[in-house]
């Protein structure tokens, strides 16, 4: 399988051959308006691709760490009364799958967030400039995350007689609930809109093979995690949600 950080680099090597190119105070150069659009589709367009053809192996390791936990730590929760911690623990059985899922596309995810430099790409659109940085700057923050251990946290918490969440709950807890509400589908609509304001027909074109992939990729994804997450929960003996929607996406909703 081709190496997306490499894949990425020729990309994008490509688009600065033919840019005019800028330097900034500190001696880089920059994208600016159409060149900096084009790199950002193209870019996209790469780490989605690249996704797909790694899905399969992520869905098998969720599936391989919801054996892990079931294994590890069954009926952990049957005694914990309901509460916000047990949704709490609950969250981060959720999140360890997810964790889990990311695993090999942390290549492509990492190739995109590397390539895509803020300060290399500029519009005089204040609102498209905002949301590709919000967005380029949560893909690195959601990289830098770790993979959770519910299993001890629910050990600690339960020698806590339910009393005090694990600190490493609560770290976690914040920080992708951080991540959740700034990549949700509102951001993604805003992002979509600005971009098609600067984008040409092809460009367009690329968006819209994105998002066939993406219905693809988002429905295989959500049919297995809920029946990962439902088998999880009740290994450990709590009920599962009636409705598992994903907490960290490892990629963008299908709204293009």
């Amino acid at each position: 399988m081709r190496r997306l950080l490499s894949t990425t680099a020729i990309a994008l090597s490509a688009s600065v051959a033919i840019a005019i190119l800028a330097p900034t105070a500190s001696g880089q150069f920059q994208l600016r308006g159409h060149e900096a659009t084009q790199t950002f589709v193209v870019a996209r367009y790469i780490e989605v691709r690249a996704v797909a053809t790694v899905l399969d192996s992520g869905l098998a390791s969720m599936d391989a760490e919801a054996a892990h936990i079931e294994a590890e730590c069954p009926r952990a929760l049957a005694k914990a009364p309901a509460s916000a911690g047990r949704d709490a623990l609950a969250t981060e059985l959720l999140v360890s799958l997810e964790f889990a899922l990311l695993k090999p596309m942390r290549e492509p995810l990492s190739g995109f967030a590397g390539a895509m430099v803020a300060d290399h790409l500029r519009w005089r659109d204040g609102d498209l400039q905002r949301l590709v940085y919000a967005y380029v700057h949560e893909e690195k923050a959601l990289l830098s995350l770790h993979q959770p251990t519910p299993c001890a946290d629910a050990r600690a918490w339960a020698a806590s007689h339910y009393t005090r969440l694990p600190a490493g709950t609560r770290r976690l807890l914040s920080a992708v609930g951080g991540l959740s509400l700034a990549r949700n589908t509102k951001t993604e609509r805003q992002l979509l809109a600005a971009l098609r304001r600067h984008t040409t027909k092809s460009e367009q074109a690329l968006l819209e093979r994105i998002a066939r992939i993406q219905v693809v990729q988002v429905g295989s994804v959500d049919m297995q995690l809920e029946s990962a997450a439902a088998a999880v929960a009740h290994s450990l003996g709590i009920r599962p949600p009636d409705v598992v929607r994903r907490v960290i996406p490892p990629y963008a909703s299908a709204e293009y």
